[in-house]
């Protein structure tokens, strides 16, 4: 495929959906200082892609494969590090899950 500014275009998602893959990764690992410097780097990804060319139908199709793994990776991070989830109060808020006294489910204050 020749190297068109819409190529680019593409090629940028893809490289926001691998930095978004990898940034999930760090922070399931609990890399906190890896999982923030590649957000910068997505963040700067971000802002590179302001004033790109619009897509055809074909390369937002093309595209649409790197926004699913995108908007996945953006829930799962969103999962991680919200506080009130498992993964949060086990790894970096370091609490235990009390049992309530009217479910068997775990609660986290």
């Amino acid at each position: 495929m020749p190297n068109t500014p819409h190529n680019c275009v593409v090629s940028y998602y893809k490289q926001l959906a691998e930095l978004s893959t990898r940034i999930v990764t760090h922070v399931q690992n609990q890399h906190w200082v890896l999982a923030a410097d590649l957000s910068r780097t997505y963040e700067t990804t971000l802002l590179q892609m302001q004033h790109l060319p619009s897509l055809t139908p074909d390369e937002r199709k093309a595209r649409r494969i790197f926004l699913n793994i995108i908007l996945a990776n953006d829930a799962q991070i969103r999962h991680l590090m919200n506080p009130n989830s498992q993964f949060a109060q086990q790894h970096w808020l370091h609490t235990s899950p009390k049992k309530s006294r009217h479910s068997e489910r775990p609660i986290y204050n």
